[in-house]
């Protein structure tokens, strides 16, 4: 049978033992529209051999224990069943939940059981299922998530941890257990002139005398300078990846034209970066942050073409990206080139047709001139020469309209669009 999730409350923080009340379940219905009755949580194995993980997540180290089994209370009219836990403090994972707990970021527990019999249908007033009654039922574990009552409920990745921990003075922790792997995790440096320029090689070289530990490297201090390194061999330099921070007056200072340069080759200008494709997001947030560094907006995280890339990381490619907007505007010019060679083709065949209608009507009336249908005594006023006009054109299968012979734009002329 499949394990089950559900959300469950977080009482009142205790710093004297390092531990928090949580409010495994209630007889109440949840927000699934379920209800898992405290007293038929069997918890006994899990109050005696049990832990709190984080997540979910059953291969991690455990974030704290139950300090006493778990109870039914009876609070105003409503069971639950709670359990006092206390945080591991021999794991960065367990100091840092602790710490999220008491500071708030963290404001929910979860519930992982499995049903010991087959659960009710809770039916609506209009007798549509509603959700399930959960009456005997076996506890697993105990998670802190960031979302309850959410089966998927995603932990935070050990990299937001080891960010968290660094923000919070416990930065040699975090390089002793190791939890950071790939993406280097952020922390926080002062930004230089945004104009300063980025030279690459002399920036590793300062930033290397500045990581140093007596003759030797001390690279726990020297992978902030980068976006990525590689954790299966992190003391080689050839591991670290995507620099952008500098030595400015002794001092570390992130150099925007490094961010941007790093930012390019993640998304894949001149060739790109090798590293894995689970690390990109990662590193992708990180340099994300310090594009906030300098009041810039990152450009979004997906796929793009080398077209794109020249457009959004111009400095990048230099002379390549002159020449490439020079083409672009070549290929615009002929463009509109071509434009102004069809409308005046346009506008030829149009003439063309016209003098050709006006060259039958002046034969039309050379004929009837000869046959003396013209009125005697009397020349033929402009109106009746036009008439005469209008009515041989219009035998010329709707090629000149009446429109046409007065300057008005045309829909159809000689099979072609045709427009003035």
């Amino acid at each position: 049978m499949e394990s089950i999730t559900k959300s469950a409350a977080i009482g009142s923080y205790s710093e004297k033992d390092h531990s928090v009340i949580v409010r495994m379940t209630t007889n109440e219905v949840d927000l699934d529209g379920d209800i898992v009755e405290p007293e038929g949580l069997d918890t006994d194995w899990w109050d005696k051999q049990g832990s709190v993980l984080w997540g979910h997540d059953m291969r991690s180290f455990p974030i704290g224990r139950p300090l006493w089994p778990s109870k039914i209370v009876e609070e105003n009219g409503k069971i639950s069943r709670i359990v006092k836990i206390g945080f591991n403090p021999h794991t960065p994972e367990g100091r840092a939940v602790e710490a999220m707990v008491k500071d708030g970021f963290i404001k929910n527990f979860s519930i992982r059981f499995i049903p010991t019999e087959e659960p009710d249908v809770r039916r609506d007033m209009e007798g549509r299922p509603s959700g399930y009654h959960y009456k005997k039922s076996r506890l697993l574990e105990l998670s802190a998530v960031n979302v309850p009552a959410n089966p998927s409920a995603n932990a935070l990745s050990m990299q937001d941890v080891a960010e968290f921990m660094i923000s919070k003075g416990m930065e040699d922790v975090v390089d002793r257990v190791g939890i950071v792997k790939g993406a280097v995790p952020y922390k926080d440096f002062p930004a230089a002139d945004e104009g300063r320029a980025w030279d690459k090689s002399a920036a590793l070289k300062r930033w290397q005398e500045y990581a140093k530990s007596g003759d030797k490297i001390d690279f726990s201090k020297y992978k902030y300078a980068f976006a990525w390194f590689d954790s299966k061999d992190p003391e080689k330099l050839g591991s670290y990846k995507l620099p952008h921070l500098d030595i400015i007056d002794g001092k570390p200072h992130v150099i925007w034209a490094g961010v941007r340069a790093a930012m390019a080759a993640l998304m894949g200008a001149r060739g790109g970066v090798d590293i894995p494709s689970e690390d990109r997001k990662p590193v992708y947030n990180l340099l994300a942050k310090r594009y906030k560094l300098f009041d810039k907006e990152p450009p979004e995280f997906k796929e793009y073409g080398q077209a794109d890339l020249m457009k959004i990381f111009p400095e990048e490619y230099g002379a390549e990206s002159v020449i490439m907007d020079e083409v672009e505007k070549l290929k615009m010019t002929i463009n509109i080139s071509n434009e102004a060679i069809q409308k005046a083709l346009e506008k030829f065949d149009m003439l063309t047709v016209y003098l050709r209608s006006l060259e039958k009507a002046l034969e039309t009336l050379s004929q009837k001139d000869s046959s003396s249908e013209k009125p005697k005594g009397r020349t033929l006023s402009v109106e009746e020469l036009a008439s005469i006009v209008r009515g041989e054109v219009r035998k010329l299968n709707g090629e000149v309209t009446d429109d046409m012979l007065e300057g008005k734009p045309t829909k159809k002329l000689g099979g072609k669009s045709g427009r003035q």
